[in-house]
This record gives C-alpha cells, structure tokens and sequence, in this order.
C-alpha cells in the first residue's frame, strides 16, 4: 500500500510512498528531525572515517547543516552540476546488480 510497515531485525519501521504523505511527514517533525541512522551507513562511514552527512545526522546538527546548504540545494541549476556524476554511479550500480542477477539465473 501506500504506507506499510516492515520489520528489519530489532527495528520496525514505517515507509511512506506517496509524495504528498511524505511532505506531510517532512513537514510534521519540526525544525529538528530525529532519524534513525541505518547501522550499516554509519558502520561504513565509522570505518573509513568519514563524517555522517546530512542526510543522517540529526537534530541541531541536522539544521545548521541543512540551513547552509539550503539555497543552492534549492536551485536546479546548482543540483544540475551534479546530475552526470549521479548518472554514472547509477548506471554503475544497475550494471552491478544485473550481474549479480545474471549470475544467479546462470546458477552461478
């Protein structure tokens, strides 16, 4: 359906597909959002090094990032810039997963 919940290990989350049900959630966690941050990202970027992005921080710190990003986010223009580099790390990863299908279907 629309919204549904699934249960990934200790953890049960609800998922929202229709675009105007998920503005209203956007809209209804206030100027601070407090999201779960999958254990998996944050154990990759923990390992490398790397800091939680703004995607996955949260909070205050969600919001000072989000406030000095906010207007070039905004722009086509600016989001544009990085629409080729997008589109070869899709490409790339839909080229893997075909793969992986491929050599399953090969039995492989």
């Amino acid at each position: 359906g629309k919204i549904y919940r699934e249960k990934f290990g200790p953890r049960e989350m609800v998922f929202v597909c229709d675009p105007k049900d998920f503005e209203t959630v956007f809209r209804s966690e206030g100027r601070y959002p407090d999201r779960p941050v999958p254990e998996s990202i944050a154990t990759w970027r923990r390992l490398r090094k790397k800091p939680l992005g703004l995607s996955t921080l949260m909070g205050e710190e969600w919001f000072r990032y989000r406030s000095s990003v906010n207007k070039p986010m905004m722009r086509p223009k600016s989001v544009g810039a990085y629409a080729t580099m997008q589109d070869e790390v899709t490409r790339d990863l839909i080229g893997l997963m075909q793969a992986l299908v491929r050599k399953e279907e090969s039995g492989g």
